[in-house]
């Protein structure tokens, strides 16, 4: 058997947990699972907001939030938009 042999629907979603494993490498494995779970936030987090040029309500619409809770993760995550990555 081959990933040919497979549904286009699973093969697509072989691809996205090839994205996901390198993703996962990318934290230290040696990492309790609090640790990682927090350093996987604080990098969507803030890759939200760089796509959003610092603005958290669309970065709370990209990462799928009502912009209260991203206020509150940032908070918790200890992460402030400095004045120039609000930039207009």
């Amino acid at each position: 058997i081959t990933v040919a042999d497979f549904p286009t629907e699973i093969r697509q979603t072989g691809r996205s947990s090839t994205a996901t494993s390198a993703s996962l490498q990318s934290i230290d494995a040696s990492l309790p699972l609090a640790e990682a779970v927090t350093t996987f936030k604080r990098a969507k987090v803030l890759q939200a907001l760089e796509m959003a040029r610092g603005n958290q309500s669309q970065a709370a619409k990209i990462l799928g939030l009502q912009p209260s809770n991203l206020s509150r993760l940032m908070h918790t995550l200890r992460l402030r938009v400095t004045p120039t990555a609000r930039g207009q």
